[in-house]
């Protein structure tokens, strides 16, 4: 989008919008309900602003680096001011290797450090993520991860599958 028709979130007041946007620091979250609060900024050139900030509900924390699809209204919070009142996320995958290694490494499942990460990116390239998907037992043919674990990774990869789409409350 050219600079002059870009808008600023302001002038969207009571619209649903729909943005791309990497979390650039989660704000508040809440465990008990999953209502969470985030600066983030679009991957697209949505705004004038260069961060927004969105709230809604995920069942896990959004971790930096992270991006996400969503949609919802702006709405212009009395205390902080206008923000996107997410009513759906949907996780956005990453399409290239290093940016795999960075969201394999975010802290989002538990057991995958940098080094495991950049281990599961060398062994599987572009196709780690289908290959924790549709073949896990494949990461536990790995050196360092057979065993525990390697079944706890494989678990924990699931799990945070299973939360990637949730509609917010």
């Amino acid at each position: 989008m050219s600079a002059d028709k870009l808008k600023s979130i302001r002038s969207l007041e009571g619209k649903p919008v729909s943005i791309d946007a990497s979390i650039i620091a989660t704000i508040f979250f809440s465990e008990q309900s999953g209502f969470f609060v985030a600066e983030v900024r679009p991957l697209h050139n949505d705004f004038v602003e260069k961060e927004v900030t969105v709230c809604g509900h995920l069942a896990q924390e959004p971790k930096p680096g992270l991006h996400y699809h969503f949609e919802g209204l702006v709405v212009r919070h009395p205390k902080y001011g206008h923000q996107i009142n997410a009513k759906r996320i949907a996780q956005i995958m990453p399409s290239t290797p290093r940016d795999m290694a960075k969201y394999l490494a975010s802290g989002a499942i538990p057991g995958i450090g940098r080094k495991t990460a950049k281990k599961l990116v060398d062994a599987f390239g572009d196709q780690v993520i289908d290959v924790l998907d549709h073949d896990p037992q494949r990461i536990l043919d790995l050196p360092g991860l057979s065993g525990i674990r390697g079944k706890m990774i494989v678990d924990a990869w699931h799990a945070h599958r299973a939360s990637f789409e949730v509609l917010a409350q």
